[in-house]
């Protein structure tokens, strides 16, 4: 099979950028099918550490960090919008939809990462299969839909509004759940362990650190904080940590 997998604009294929779940997601995804033997064409920015067939630059470092007001994606908010009308969005759709209509061939595979604000890119390859392959967010546009979780495949169905008669405006019965994945032996098992506790995420309320911050607060323990964002103030913040256990 041959898969034609795009990423976001804002980050390059590598392990260093783990603050964006998707951009790993892209990662590992097409690490697997090329593991398995399939063709994978890649369509991102010029660094690059996924498995791939081909790597197809699609947004140069001097572009994201133009369009990224040179904000350091490591610390603070990450900085990208997403409005599909967006100037980086529709530059790199743009880039994407002429690359690979190159390369397509009949039962191709297009796999979008981003919601409505690749919408554009499977609008102009109608004939080709496309395929949201890690939804974890609620702009969903696709026929075909993978969710990471039932319950946020739940959620966005009943988000969405359901028009009479049509039930799949809401979700269609070949929606499918395959968890996140991810590579074992970057995780591996040690029986000694120091005494403390752990928050690694995105440092945004939603992600729920506060929640770590009250607990180990009222417990009396010691709290380690990894990722990006605005730490809190309470516990030893140490930054954003890869699977290699980077620091950056």
């Amino acid at each position: 099979m041959r898969f034609h997998v795009v990423n976001l604009p804002h980050t390059q294929t590598t392990r260093s950028y783990s603050p964006c779940a998707y951009t790993q997601k892209v990662r590992r995804f097409c690490d697997m099918m090329s593991g398995l033997g399939h063709e994978v064409f890649l369509y991102a920015s010029q660094e690059n550490e996924a498995a791939c067939t081909e790597l197809i630059t699609i947004v140069t470092k001097d572009e994201q960090r133009e369009w990224f007001d040179n904000n350091d994606f490591f610390e603070g908010p990450i900085n990208i919008t997403w409005g599909k009308n967006d100037k980086h969005w529709v530059i790199t759709n743009g880039r994407a939809v002429a690359a690979i209509a190159e390369r397509a061939k009949p039962r191709d595979f297009l796999c979008i990462i981003g919601g409505t604000c690749q919408e554009a890119i499977g609008a102009a390859l109608p004939e080709m299969m496309t395929v949201e392959f890690g939804i974890g967010y609620s702009g969903v546009f696709a026929k075909y839909r993978v969710f990471e979780s039932y319950a946020w495949m739940h959620a966005v169905h009943g988000a969405h509004t359901t028009l009479p008669g049509i039930m799949s405006d809401r979700g269609r019965f070949f929606d499918a759940v395959i968890p996140n994945y991810f590579d074992v032996p970057d995780f591996p098992f040690s029986a000694e362990k120091d005494d403390y506790y752990l928050f690694i995420g995105r440092l945004i309320e939603a992600k729920g650190y506060q929640i770590a911050v009250d607990t180990c607060r009222a417990l009396g323990r010691e709290l380690v904080i990894a990722g990006a964002g605005t730490p809190p103030e309470f516990g030893e913040y140490v930054g954003v940590v890869d699977t290699r256990g980077a620091v950056s």
